[in-house]
């Protein structure tokens, strides 16, 4: 995989595996700007609920790499999340 850069990434985390209170605290955790959505009533095909997740998005001053975007949303748990990606448009991935 080429290492990527960019200023703004986006992760899925679920709220089972962050720090307790991590909402309150999600300032001093990443220390960077960021928006966030919590996804909790969400139901699947089925109609079940699905698991709580948090949609986030991070933001740095100029353009940086996966590992240092992952390592900031591990922050918020080791285990919430595994993966995260570029934003390609910021105004979708606010939405």
């Amino acid at each position: 995989m080429a290492q990527s850069k960019a200023r703004y990434w986006w992760a899925v985390c679920y709220v089972e595996n962050m720090v307790p209170d991590w909402e309150t605290q999600i300032d001093d955790l990443v220390q960077l700007p960021f928006a966030y959505c919590v996804h909790n009533l969400d139901v699947d095909d089925k109609s079940e609920h699905r698991k709580d997740h948090v949609h986030i998005i991070l933001a740095w001053d100029g353009p940086t790499t996966y590992k240092v975007a992952l390592s900031a949303f591990q922050t918020l748990g080791e285990h919430c999340v595994n993966t995260c990606k570029v934003v390609m448009n910021m105004r979708h991935a606010y939405d």
